[in-house]
């Protein structure tokens, strides 16, 4: 399937991209896509 890259929000404030796999459940609102995924679905960018 295509990879997604995404940014992701930690509780701590920081912002890391990461690269997914998207799930079949994915789900927009507004301007946003979210899709439930697991952290084993993805690779961390380290740029």
């Amino acid at each position: 399937g295509n990879v997604m890259k995404i940014s992701v929000a930690l509780n701590s404030g920081d912002v890391i991209k990461v690269e997914c796999q998207p799930k079949a459940n994915s789900f927009d609102i507004g301007d946003y896509v979210h899709v439930i995924w697991s952290p084993e679905d993805c690779n961390i960018l380290l740029n």
